[in-house]
């Protein structure tokens, strides 16, 4: 990460004396070239001076929940958590007291807006050559994404989407300059955080021309847990109708099941999306599907031959990209044929036996229909049926190689194909269609009882 001179924390930091950031320098004046103190909530600190570890002040504690200042030899309690880089001039001890009390006042009416619910254990900065720093903290952490903002006046906080989990001590990524903090989140209710991460998406296990393995980044977001059911989908279709959308479908209750806990069925890929909006709006959530370039129109209406343009800055429901659906579906697993191993049992998904695949291990089975949603076991991530019972649509359209147009947060090729992908294998096909990796596609205005869909939304 380029530069990252600047501090990330919540709960716990100490603060030296004199304060250097790229966000500039509020009384005027050289800049000093101090890094800011870094510490964890109990209290390991790391401090950079000129990209250098300051052995002096590493391990200076301050109380957790509450953040330190030093002035001089002076320790002050400030218990908020903010995130702020400043620049001083070179000032005698007293003139810097007061001029940084009057900076600290002002900072606290900002205070509250980041004020953490939740502690983060072991966040540091460490130098990287090239005059770089590293943010790094325990992989442990989970629940937090990494934000940013380029002025503190502004509360709109982003999540970093180029900030990377390093697994080496090769670097190259890089961030622009500004203010990080790692932020607690809270999932929604029926909802799993997938982490951001780089992963594989693809494999070699049994020769797919189309699924050659990539190195894919994708951030971190939120997805259901399970396939939308019938239940949910007509609460919400209700609620669309009666608010200025228009489907082409109604959607089924799975293959003509009774009950709503079975997934709905029959809806193509633009029910799917406008009925995302919905839900969006239903939930006082921004939409994130348009029918406009500038994103002024949402997307209520239209069907086949509808151009849908995409706002992922939005924080609504939506399909999730083709790779942010393997990533979540492997559950954090590497290389592996299943979400749970490399073979497959009909007591772990709705799917038809096939005896022509030695992986898998039957026994034969006749299904009859989809199976009600969460009736097989979680994946590693704790989501339900992210192989078999119903394919699922994604966003983008189907193409090949992977990491289109980007290795980082992919959104698919373009319409050449004329289909949109699906993933996850159903009820009616045999295991090969089941397999992480296996990816294909249909026509976006077609509806198939064998096809549902999941939403996710960004962070």
């Amino acid at each position: 990460m380029a530069d990252l001179s600047f501090a990330v924390f919540e709960q716990t930091v100490n603060r030296s004396r004199q304060f250097v950031g790229p966000g500039g320098d509020p009384f005027g004046g050289p800049k000093l070239g101090l890094h800011p103190a870094i510490e964890s909530p109990h209290g390991a600190l790391t401090s950079l001076q000129s990209g250098r570890p300051d052995p002096q002040r590493v391990g200076q504690v301050c109380p957790p929940s509450k953040i330190c200042r030093e002035l001089g030899n002076e320790k002050l309690p400030y218990p908020h958590s903010i995130v702020f880089n400043v620049g001083v001039r070179n000032y005698d001890h007293e003139t810097m007291k007061n001029q940084l009390q009057s900076l600290f006042i002002g900072l606290e009416l900002l205070a509250g807006v980041h004020q953490a619910t939740a502690q983060v254990t072991n966040l540091g900065i460490t130098p990287a050559p090239g005059g770089q720093s590293v943010l790094y903290w325990s992989v442990s952490t989970t629940n937090y994404v990494l934000q940013t903002v380029t002025n503190l006046t502004s509360t709109n906080w982003l999540t970093a989407r180029t900030a990377f989990a390093v697994n080496n001590a090769e670097v190259t990524n890089a961030a622009p300059s500004g203010f990080f903090r790692l932020q607690p989140v809270t999932v929604p209710e029926g909802m799993v955080l997938i982490p951001a991460g780089w992963f594989t998406m693809g494999d070699t296990l049994d020769g797919g021309f189309d699924v050659l393995p990539t190195n894919i980044y994708v951030s971190a977001f939120v997805m259901d847990v399970n396939l939308v059911n019938y239940g949910l989908w007509t609460n919400v279709y209700a609620y669309a109708t009666s608010h200025g959308y228009n489907f082409e479908n109604v959607g089924a209750n799975g293959y003509n099941d009774t009950g709503t806990n079975y997934p709905v069925t029959t809806v193509d890929w633009f029910d799917c999306v406008k009925w995302s909006n919905a839900r969006s709006q239903q939930a006082n959530l921004t939409p994130v599907y348009y029918a406009d370039a500038g994103f002024t129109q949402v997307f209520t209406n239209g069907d086949g031959g509808t151009t849908v343009y995409q706002n992922l800055a939005a924080n609504g429901y939506r399909l999730p990209t083709e790779a942010e659906w393997e990533k979540a579906a492997r559950g954090g697993g590497i290389g592996r044929r299943f979400p749970w191993g490399d073979l497959i049992h009909t007591n772990q998904a709705q799917y038809t036996f096939n005896s022509s695949f030695s992986y898998d291990l039957g026994p034969a089975n006749a299904p009859t229909g989809p199976s009600p949603v969460g009736s097989f076991d979680v994946n590693g991530y704790g989501l339900y049926d992210m192989a078999g019972n119903e394919f699922e649509w994604c966003w983008d359209w189907y193409g090949t190689p992977y990491g289109q147009p980007s290795l980082i947060n992919p959104t698919g090729a373009g319409p050449a194909s004329g289909g949109r992908v699906v993933r996850g294998g159903d009820w009616v096909v045999n295991a090969s269609s089941l397999r992480c990796a296996f990816h294909s596609y249909n026509a976006p205005f077609f509806a198939f009882y064998d096809f549902g869909f999941r939403c996710v939304r960004g962070l």
